[in-house]
């Protein structure tokens, strides 16, 4: 049986397979169903050149694993980093009023700058947010502007931007989403000097110095149709009959292919969580198309032209309605004589499924129709063109934030989370851009994501090796990472003693402290402990001081109206009046601790009923009066029934209640990032090697 199965061999699953190779694991195979590595990383040779049928840019410098690959072979692509001068033409064949791209481009930037702060609690469509502020600007504008030059500008830019998205309308795109993406810092358009984008792909298997070895694991033409993990580990059954038994598949397809197949592809079905994440998370298309010429017809200097349609589209007949998703040529920087059209949506999915000659001449015509007027366009000799949606296996260019993803308060967290088989054991894990929580749409994002995969792999390998002899090297071993462990090693840390490890049986470390997130990962729940008690001698209380963790909103308990059953509320008198009473009664109860008293109450249950009955019968003024107080207790009951989590409070010592010490200070205080925030700031201080996770222990000798 193989360790791993790793299915696709894009960029994330050609990180994850050479992370493992690196870490030490070689049972492992990788399974492609196309004829090549890569996946949405395509190069190949188009007019005696390399050009990149998918991934073009290394987008950002610093944080950008493909960048710290590659920064000696990148260099700045000036030509598109300059695409807002590029040329606008109408589809008459006139030139668009340059002084108004410009007078709304600055708009635009100024919008831009804004984002951050304008969209963090916005609910609406990225769409929805740029109209919203560029109709403010435009009647805040002196003199008024044409209003069929604006629609134009806009249409334009929202193609130009859903290219940047792969949303079919930037209505789609959520506002608050869109500001999940991270850039990472530098220059944006870096393009490859030679080789193309496959170069990073190339340089992943030459950094594992076993390069033979790792093309060795690859299967090409090797379409999956089956990921059967109800046996306990992982069956892949491919087209053709082949079939590979492993402990564990890493699932690297694109969000396109999760969407169309996952309901058949895997048995038994995903848990519901991560259908949900597949079905909300969103995946659009966004194509090229690549034209080269006898001759460069265009001016050197020219670094690109866009293409603004002024009258409606029910102005085209229903054959060329296609021709209004291209909005541009640029020239390409490795093909002299060579220009790339851009096109998205709809209008680009169904060129897809149309004829090379048909789309061919339909891209002459347009160049013909916007620039004829001012250029001499020549036949194209060659031409090539991508269908990312059409493939079975990408259906789609790149995943985006949708407004739908919000809806159903989903993430990338929740597809990358692990699938278990029923004995609790990860076995399906799941990588690719789409489920990267900032960098999705990116090769650097999908690379990210293979490496953590692999490493999830690795680090359960490599607490399953730890065997006697090894455990005897340790001067201590702690057995638990939750609060009481984290703690011992805290201590032993600070004290010197470095020789010590952790095993944890959870896949996590805090114990009964665990924070679940969903979304973008600021909505989280707890499902353990929640509040930090207290300030003063709490030293939990110093650590989040420590770490800037703790949330200025500080918890009460009880507050809100009571509502009695026929729906009235309660007197808040009244209520105020009970609680003061049933913290009298808990504070006498707490002196029996002390006082070392013979005779006490059985229990605090059984303390407070007779104490608060005395009470109620002192100062009921009728029966309504004695029923509401009643209920009012029963409300007390079931209070601490949670607090002390008990099943009764009969159960409860009376005698040793008051041994319980609270810390002084605020009792329930909140952390801002939830209470893993603090386990994770203790394990930062610890070695790193101490903590070893997914590691249960059967016997203690």
């Amino acid at each position: 049986m193989l360790d791993v199965v790793i299915v696709g061999a894009g960029a994330s699953g050609v990180a994850a397979g050479t992370r493992l190779l690196r870490g030490g694991i070689s049972n492992f195979v990788i399974l492609e169903a196309e004829n090549r590595l890569g996946g949405r990383v395509y190069s190949t040779e188009f007019d005696g050149c390399t050009v990149d049928m998918g991934a073009q840019w290394v987008h950002g410098e610093k944080n950008n694993v493909v960048y710290q690959m590659a920064s000696d072979r990148v260099s700045v692509d000036e030509q598109m980093s300059n695409y807002a001068s590029a040329e606008v033409f109408l589809e008459t064949g006139e030139k668009f009023d340059m002084g108004l791209v410009f007078l709304l481009y600055s708009w635009i930037g100024e919008i831009e700058a804004t984002m951050p702060l304008k969209l963090k609690d916005f609910q609406g469509s990225l769409g929805e947010f740029y109209n919203q502020e560029l109709l403010k600007r435009i009647k805040e504008h002196p003199e008024p502007l044409a209003e069929n030059d604006v629609r134009a500008f806009m249409e334009w830019f929202e193609k130009f931007e859903n290219s940047i998205d792969a949303a079919d309308s930037w209505f789609d795109t959520s506002g608050k989403g869109h500001l999940a993406y991270v850039d990472c810092p530098g220059e944006l358009l870096n393009k490859w000097n030679s080789g193309g984008y496959f170069s990073a792909i190339k340089l992943l298997i030459e950094h594992t110095k076993q390069v033979e070895e790792f093309n060795k694991k690859v299967v090409l033409n090797c379409e999956v149709e089956k990921i059967d993990y109800s046996k306990g580990h992982v069956q892949v059954l491919c087209k053709g009959g082949n079939v590979y038994n492993a402990k564990k598949a890493i699932v690297t397809v694109s969000l396109g292919v999760l969407k169309e197949r996952a309901s058949t592809l895997f048995a038994p079905n995903l848990p519901l969580s991560k259908l949900n994440a597949i079905k909300g998370l969103a995946i659009g298309s966004v194509n090229k198309i690549y034209m080269s010429f006898p001759h460069r017809w265009w001016h050197d200097e020219a670094p690109g032209f866009c293409f603004f349609w002024s009258h409606s589209q029910d102005d085209l007949p229903k054959e060329k309605k296609w021709h209004r998703g291209v909005f541009g040529f640029f020239p390409v920087s490795s093909a002299p004589n060579a220009l790339c059209g851009w096109m998205v949506g709809p209008l680009a999915r169904h060129a897809e499924y149309l004829p090379d000659d048909e789309v061919k001449s339909g891209c002459m015509e347009l160049l013909r129709r916007f620039l004829g007027k001012k250029y001499a366009v020549v036949d194209c000799t060659e031409f090539k063109r991508t269908q990312w949606y059409s493939n079975p296996h990408f259906r789609g260019s790149y995943s985006f934030r949708s407004m739908l993803t919000e809806q159903l308060d989903t993430g990338a967290i929740h597809l990358a989370t692990p699938v278990t088989n029923s004995e609790g054991a990860d076995v399906l894990l799941f990588a690719g851009e789409a489920s990267h929580p900032d960098y999705f749409s990116t090769v650097h994002g999908a690379i990210e994501t293979g490496w953590r995969e692999a490493d999830r792999i690795l680090r359960i390998q490599r607490h399953l090796d730890l065997d006697c002899a090894l455990l005897k090297q340790f001067d201590v071993i702690i057995v638990g990472a939750g609060f009481a462990g984290l703690g011992a090693a805290r201590t032993l840390h600070k004290a010197g003693l470095k020789n010590f490890a952790i095993l944890e049986a959870q896949n996590y470390a805090g114990g009964r402290a665990h924070t679940v997130r969903w979304g973008d990962g600021s909505t989280f729940v707890e499902q353990g402990a929640q509040w930090i008690h207290g300030e003063h001698r709490n030293p939990l209380h110093k650590i989040a001081m420590d770490y800037d963790l703790l949330n200025s909103i500080v918890s009460f308990e009880g507050l809100g109206p009571y509502i009695l059953e026929n729906g009235d509320k309660v007197d808040p008198a009244l209520v105020r009046e009970v609680a003061t009473e049933v913290k009298k009664i808990l504070e006498r109860c707490e002196s029996f601790a002390d006082e070392g008293c013979q005779e006490y109450p059985p229990s605090v249950g059984h303390f407070l009923r007779q104490k608060f009955y005395a009470y109620i019968d002192r100062t009921a003024v009728d029966e309504n009066d004695r029923q509401i107080k009643e209920n009012l207790l029963d409300w007390h009951l079931r209070f601490q029934v949670i607090d002390n989590s008990c099943r009764i409070l009969d159960e409860l010592s009376a005698k040793s209640w008051g041994d319980y010490d609270n810390c002084p200070g605020k009792d329930c205080n909140n952390l801002r990032n939830g209470y893993s925030s603090l386990v994770d700031a203790i394990v930062s201080e610890l070695p790193k090697d101490a903590l070893y996770l997914s590691h249960p222990i059967d016997t203690i000798k």
